[in-house]
């Protein structure tokens, strides 16, 4: 993800596929970084409290975003 990119998606709200895939929960990104080659984001739920840093892979932009 290159800086431009991260530029593009903060803010956006998005999807984030829990590791078991039973759940998704809504999450607005709020930071991203480059972390022993891989990307991450940081989110935030859009509903409740607390953010975690996450792989990008894991979340998607929702439709209109």
């Amino acid at each position: 993800m290159t800086y431009a990119e991260l530029q593009r998606i903060m803010g956006k709200e998005a999807i984030l596929e829990t590791l078991h895939e039973h759940l998704t929960v809504y999450v607005r990104i709020v930071d991203g970084r480059t972390a022993y080659g891989r990307q991450d984001v940081l989110v935030e739920p859009l509903s409740g409290e607390g953010s975690v840093w996450v792989s990008a892979e894991r979340v998607k932009l929702r439709k209109g975003e």
